[in-house]
């Protein structure tokens, strides 16, 4: 078996999520839902259903549909915990990878850092990448964890 060090770059590209899509908006209505009932005056539900129907569009647009110029659309892991991250607007950002990643076999949030402050969360559904590359990158982070990072 090899060591991850001479392992080849994986590069996942992502593609909207219909799966991702449909739990924010299940998230968000039941948001709506709870505070309808509310005794506050017809103005502060008003702004807090705004407020969630602003959240919303930001993140379908940026996890979901991925149509926000900022959205992450490529992921290329180098190796070592070194990651390039490619944007819709066509930046590229090196980023590394933070201890708060999540895997499990239908879902995967990579969270990164950017810099000092910067971060840039990347939620994966099953439906977002190819079946080959999900498997491969949640066998990479499994090794990854397991080394203690």
């Amino acid at each position: 078996m090899s060591s991850r060090r001479s392992a080849t770059p994986l590069r996942i590209e992502l593609r909207p999520s219909r799966q991702l899509a449909t739990v924010l908006v299940a998230a968000h209505a039941g948001g709506l839902a709870v505070t309808l009932p509310l005794s506050w005056p017809w103005w502060g539900t008003s702004l807090l259903g705004m407020a969630l129907a602003a959240s919303l569009a930001w993140n379908l647009s940026r996890h979901a549909l991925l149509s926000h110029p900022r959205a992450v659309w490529a992921i290329t892991w180098r190796g070592e915990g070194d990651f390039e991250l490619s944007r819709r607007d066509g930046t590229r950002t090196a980023a590394r990878l933070a201890p708060d990643t999540y895997v499990h076999p239908r879902l995967v949030i990579l969270c990164f850092r950017r810099g000092r402050w910067g971060r840039a969360p990347v939620v994966l559904c099953r439906d977002a990448v190819d079946q080959e590359s999900f498997r491969r990158l949640r066998v990479r982070l499994g090794a990854m964890a397991g080394e203690g990072r």
